[in-house]
């Protein structure tokens, strides 16, 4: 609400002498004459104006007729004197719904008040109503309709009457009387990459041009609806009258459809086409054909029209494999060898074309990949944080592959980064070791320790000591007393230096220790040695 009024203590008062929140409403704003109210009002957009009818500048007859032009909405209220009540049949020309006599009678305000805020609330709720309404009635005709033909296509609903009644209700042209249907599905290939790389309005406008293609291309002789993301249905009737013209040009229909898809969405597709149904509650069976068909693509390939009718129906099983071909692939990546492991692989994906689900490929793929994690595991050291022992990220990227080709290949780019790695691995282990040796060589006479070699070539004491010893067979001790007692017999033969002096020179500080050390590997002491 907004108070429009040139005596200050009248608005004042007027502010004060109720607790408006108890009415739900928010004083927003005062104004000293008409003119500063229109103003006020346009800014504000109140849906209450309590306002004086005489003010200067402009008075309340005119700014209620300007303000009704502008918000014919707002509920416009007088504070009127008796001297103007003549003066007020003009004022409800101009639509005010109340007026409050002066001096102002608080419980004459009150209920006034509120007998326009619950007029305003009433007004609200008609008004969302209508709105929701006519936003329910503009958008369920499509909802509802694609809806319908989703549970047609998908067998959903099996009465013809009720078919017949529900596309009469919804304005679908599908004839139900002396018709063939036949259904096609367009798969759209590797859609997760591409949904990965669009936003949600990008994907939704991505069906609706493809569904705009297809019926062009049927010339509105078919209708076509969205299942799921990725993947659309036709359904194309076809009276006995004209079904053999029909029929043939389904197939050049399928064919344009593609070629345009690929070259003006720039979009690999895969089409299945069912069988031919007689009647309207068959059209399920015409899609469930279709779907097996484009599920060919596992074997196939991508972007290729599958005829049902070309598609056996038999229930295959499942090519099975022990898993001694797995250990027989581990132990040629832990030798180096690609080329046999390689030959292992491919001779699993041979099998799997003749006879194989989707979900067994990737059972098998799976299978392959914990043994390269194995290999990834066994090489792996405290400064590795390998992407490719991230299970998720690895089954993300096979789940989105759809043929068994680029699974095959999937594996085989793994299996390669395997075989590099175990180079490699081997390689820096190699030169790790090397690293150590020549440390300890070079600072013998040191205090050394595991934890200050360790640290030299970042890696964990751990670690450092399994490692040494995996390479040469020997601890890093080991070898650390075994450098220094080569040392000390140099010193030895060379007999200028003191026992105490060799002993320093070599790492150690106590000589008692050193000759018992020096024995003890061999076989005589400091100074027999010399």
């Amino acid at each position: 609400m907004i108070i429009v009024d040139d005596e200050k203590k009248t608005v004042e008062g007027i502010k004060e002498c109720l607790d408006w929140t108890d009415y739900g409403i928010v004083i927003a704003g005062q104004a000293r004459n008409g003119s500063d109210g229109l103003d006020l009002a346009v800014q504000v957009r109140p849906d209450i104006v309590l306002t004086d009818i005489r003010m200067p500048v402009m008075d309340g007859i005119e700014f209620s007729r300007e303000l009704r032009q502008l918000l014919p909405e707002t509920k416009i209220i007088f504070i009127t004197g008796y001297s103007d009540l003549s003066y007020m049949k003009s004022a409800f020309k101009e639509g005010i719904i109340d007026y409050i006599l002066k001096p102002i009678d608080i419980d004459e305000l009150e209920s006034v008040i509120r007998k326009t805020a619950e007029l305003c609330e009433i007004e609200k709720k008609k008004e969302q109503n209508r709105l929701e309404l006519e936003s329910r009635l503009h958008e369920s005709i499509p909802v509802l309709r694609d809806q319908f033909l989703s549970m047609l296509v998908l067998g959903e609903i099996g009465e013809k009457d009720l078919i017949d009644e529900k596309m009469r209700h919804l304005a679908i042209d599908l004839p139900v009387e002396d018709t063939g249907y036949l259904v096609f599905v367009v798969d759209v290939d590797d859609y997760s990459v591409i949904s990965s790389h669009k936003q949600p309005f990008e994907l939704k406008l991505l069906s609706m041009e493809i569904i705009s293609m297809a019926q062009k291309t049927m010339d509105g002789k078919g209708i076509m609806v969205q299942l799921t993301e990725g993947e659309l249905a036709g359904i194309i009737p076809s009276r006995t009258a004209h079904g053999e013209a029909i029929a043939e040009s389904a197939g050049e229909w399928m064919q344009t459809l593609q070629n345009g898809l690929n070259r003006d969405l720039d979009l690999s597709v895969t089409i299945g086409v069912g069988e031919w149904v007689d009647s309207v509650e068959k059209i399920s069976f015409s899609y469930y054909r279709a779907v097996h068909a484009v599920n060919q693509k596992l074997h196939r390939g991508k972007n290729h029209i599958i005829y049902a009718d070309n598609v056996s129906i038999l229930h295959e099983k499942d090519a099975t494999f022990g898993y001694k071909i797995y250990e027989q692939t581990y132990a040629a990546l832990k030798a180096g060898d690609m080329d046999k492991a390689r030959l292992r692989i491919e001779d699993v994906f041979e099998h799997l074309n003749r006879s194989c689900s989707l979900q067994y490929v990737q059972s098998v793929c799976l299978q392959f990949t914990a043994v390269f994690q194995r290999i990834y595991a066994e090489y792996a050291d405290d400064r590795s944080e390998n992407p490719a022992l991230d299970v998720f990220t690895i089954a993300n990227e096979l789940f989105r592959l759809e043929t068994i080709e680029d699974m095959k290949q999937f594996v085989l780019t793994h299996c390669a980064k395997v075989c590099h790695y175990v180079a490699t691995g081997r390689d820096r282990q190699s030169q790790i070791v090397d690293d150590i040796k020549s440390l300890i060589e070079e600072r013998y006479a040191e205090n050394l320790t595991i934890e200050l070699i360790a640290k030299e070539v970042f890696l964990s004491p751990a670690y450092t000591s399994l490692l040494f010893k995996q390479k040469t067979g020997e601890t890093i001790n080991g070898f650390l007393t075994r450098v220094r007692i080569e040392k000390a017999k140099e010193l030895l033969r060379q007999g200028s230096s003191k026992l105490y002096e060799i002993c320093l020179d070599i790492g150690y500080s106590d000589p008692k220790y050193f000759s018992k050390l020096f024995k003890k590997i061999t076989g005589l002491s400091p100074s027999e040695y010399k």
